[in-house]
């Protein structure tokens, strides 16, 4: 993949469908960043991501809880998937204490709410999707892939 792709999405079962695009690349030790602004489907997203990925409990914002953890299918290229969200937290410390990079190492994926508050996981296998509001309904998201990681044939 030759850079970031943007994909429009017109309604909230888009933006899950790009999601599940997403979780097909899915692999232990992978973070998956969301940036944008409050209400612009965040949560949406990781619900498509998660779902795609045989979860069956339902997906809610962790932004209280900070983390979720969500056993995967059967059949998912991971076992683990954590859920979390920055937005509460004041600095690098609080991040820390998530120990995200102990969940990664052990093999989960990790997808992350407000991951550009803080660098989550400093030095990981990333993808990085930034929401822009187009209008009500409509998205365009920006999916930035490291396909220096996802092998020749990674895209969306």
């Amino acid at each position: 993949m030759s850079g970031p792709t943007t994909v429009r999405c017109e309604s909230v079962a888009a933006t899950r469908e790009c999601a599940a695009r997403v979780a097909a690349l899915a692999r232990p030790g992978q973070l998956v960043v969301l940036v944008g602004p409050l209400g612009a489907g965040k949560t949406t997203f990781v619900q498509g991501y998660a779902a795609a990925l045989g979860v069956t409990s339902p997906v809610t914002s962790p932004s209280f809880t900070l983390a979720h953890h969500y056993a995967c299918g059967p059949g998912a290229p991971v076992a683990l998937l954590v859920h979390a969200d920055l937005w509460r937290l004041d600095g690098p410390g609080e991040v820390a204490d998530l120990a995200l990079d102990e969940v990664l190492d052990e093999g989960a994926a990790a997808i992350v709410e407000w991951g550009d508050r803080f660098d989550a996981a400093r030095g990981r296998d990333r993808v990085v999707v930034t929401f822009r509001v187009v209008d009500d309904e409509a998205r365009e998201l920006v999916v930035d892939l490291d396909a220096a990681n996802l092998g020749p044939d990674g895209r969306l």
